[in-house]
């Protein structure tokens, strides 16, 4: 017993050290400290990729925070997002193959303190769609959602894409960057650097849901 705790107390601590470095890393952006170190505990007990579930929530915060005024999202829809960033590999526990399912599932049956059985729905979904077919009015759970909540799943789950595909590597090479939009198209500018190192192909099939939901292409420039 001794042995188990001396180990709880070490992954905590690790996760904490990941958290914090990442953290530091995205320094201006708002990270949801205590939300993340409930998503990280659940994520390590399925031996998930700490620190690109990291990455890509702080990739997914930047890009829901720089583009408020074009979704419309609430405070919470955050949350929903943080959550689904997170967790959207934690299938991978059972393999590659279909991860994204078995990460819907395995949220839906998670728990976090503070946060709606509703809501753990919501993120489950937006995790589902991370990669692979897009939200279709046929499909499990999915149908069952209002309109407006298959709409907000839509949107999240669009954001997330480009965040994961900006991880696509699993190096976390990308720190804060900047993004602008008009009428036509989004951009995200990055350095030179890397930029080159983007699988451009996978983003552009990626940022394919954005540009259905929000009616803008994705570019980096």
């Amino acid at each position: 017993m001794a042995n188990a705790n001396s180990q709880q107390l070490s992954d905590a601590r690790a996760g904490d050290a990941a958290l914090n470095s990442f953290a530091e890393k995205f320094s201006h952006l708002n990270v949801q400290t205590a939300l993340i170190s409930s998503a990280l505990f659940i994520g390590r007990g399925l031996n998930f990729d700490e620190k690109h579930a990291l990455q890509v929530t702080m990739l997914a915060q930047i890009i829901f925070d720089a583009t408020t005024a074009l979704h419309g999202l609430a405070a919470g829809d955050r949350q929903i997002l943080v959550i689904a960033a997170m967790l959207h590999d934690i299938g991978t526990c059972t393999g590659m193959r279909g991860h994204h399912k078995n990460s819907c599932s395995l949220i839906m049956k998670s728990v976090i303190p503070g946060i709606s059985h509703e809501d753990m729905l919501l993120a489950a979904l937006v995790a589902r769609y991370h990669r692979k077919s897009e939200p279709k009015p046929e499909h499990e759970f999915y149908s069952h959602l209002s309109d407006c909540d298959q709409n907000r799943v839509a949107a999240l789950a669009a954001i997330l894409r480009i965040a994961d595909v900006l991880d696509r590597d699993h190096r976390q090479r990308i720190g804060e960057f900047s993004l602008s939009y008009n009428a036509e198209s989004v951009t995200l500018q990055l350095s030179g650097s890397l930029k080159s190192g983007i699988d451009l192909p996978a983003f552009e099939k990626k940022s394919r849901l954005f540009a259905k939901v929000f009616g803008r292409n994705v570019k980096i420039f």
